[in-house]
């Protein structure tokens, strides 16, 4: 499956095009903090509670593709789709230094795809589906975005979403705590 020629149009292009802006950076500025580690590793546990093993996985607004490299890792094939260019080039360069990856046999594979096109992805059947750190945040119609996970899904299959917040007090105090 290529969804590589997809392109993000309407409201999302131009929010797709700030985080190609920030993707050669955003594994240092945010997947490597403290906060986004604690967090990642809960949702990681959720995951492998909720999904079959070693199954066919679709993740929407993957980023840098960490979550789908560490279902990889676990044996799963991931299909992961993000509408920002920037951010799947970096999650495919990942990929392919990832060690974790050499002695798995999952693969994640990573192409560009907005919320607003998954009619594209109807029929996959796909075991379980997921969105974390906020990618339902950046949608315009959260409707749109749940019949788009319902089509793709098999029936029955979980769906994880992680919402973030217009406020998070931890990520106030704690550069604050640190003199920033």
């Amino acid at each position: 499956m290529d969804h590589s020629a997809q392109t993000t149009g309407g409201a999302g292009g131009s929010l797709a095009k700030n985080f190609d802006s920030i993707a050669p950076v955003y594994d240092a500025t945010f997947t490597n903090n403290v906060s986004a580690r604690l967090q990642r590793s809960r949702v990681w546990e959720r995951m492998v509670e909720s999904f079959p093993s070693k199954s066919h996985i679709l993740e929407m607004a993957c980023g840098t593709g960490e979550d789908a490299l560490y279902l990889a890792s676990l044996g799963y094939q991931v299909e992961a789709f993000d509408a920002s260019q920037g951010m799947v080039q970096e999650a495919r360069k990942r990929a392919v230094d990832d060690p974790r990856l050499n002695q798995s046999l999952g693969q994640a594979r990573f192409n560009t795809l907005s919320f607003e096109e998954m009619e594209s992805l109807a029929g996959l059947s796909f075991a379980g589906g997921f969105t974390n750190f906020g990618g339902l945040n950046c949608v315009a119609d959260l409707g749109q975005a749940f019949s788009g996970f319902a089509e793709a899904l098999s029936p029955g299959a979980p769906l994880l979403i992680c919402m973030i917040g217009r406020f998070c007090l931890w990520e106030i105090f704690w550069p604050l705590l640190r003199g920033r």
